[in-house]
C-alpha cells in the first residue's frame, strides 16, 4: 500500500499521511519533535517528525512536494536509528488496536518484527 510524504529539506521535518481520509481526533507526542495524529478511534492518521534526518533515512527523498512511498519503505526508513525504531513500534502497536476482527482495518502497518511484510 502506498500513502503520501512530504519532507521539506530546509526545515528538516517529514509527514507521512498513513490514512486516506483526516478527521483527526487527537494528537500524540511520541517523541521529542514527533507527533501522531490519530481518528477519534486512535486509528493512526498522520505522523509528523521535526528533525527528521536523526530519525529516519531521509536519503532519496524528494523535497517540496507530495510523494508516494510505500508503507514497507517507511518501515525500512524508520528502523535506520533506534530511535525512529521505538517510534514505529508505538505506531505498530497503536496500528494493531484498530483491527476489530479483521474488520474495519484501514491500514496494515508493517511490524519490523517480521521484516517489512505487511501482517
Amino acid at each position: 500500500m502506498c500513502v503520501k510524504y512530504f519532507f521539506d529539506r530546509h526545515t528538516d521535518s517529514l509527514s507521512l499521511d498513513l490514512a486516506e481520509s483526516f478527521e483527526c481526533g487527537d494528537s500524540e507526542p511520541l517523541a521529542t519533535g514527533v507527533t501522531l495524529h490519530v481518528d477519534r478511534d486512535r486509528r493512526p492518521l498522520m505522523l509528523e517528525i521535526q528533525g527528521a534526518s536523526k530519525i529516519v533515512d531521509v536519503a532519496g527523498l524528494s523535497s517540496m512536494h507530495v510523494s508516494p512511498i510505500s508503507l514497507e519503505e517507511i518501515a525500512r526508513r524508520m528502523s535506520w536509528t533506534p530511535v525512529g525504531e521505538a517510534i514505529w513500534r508505538k505506531v505498530v502497536r497503536l496500528s494493531a488496536g484498530e483491527q476489530d476482527g479483521g474488520q474495519n482495518k484501514r491500514l496494515a502497518i508493517p511490524d519490523l518484527a517480521s521484516p517489512f511484510s505487511i501482517r
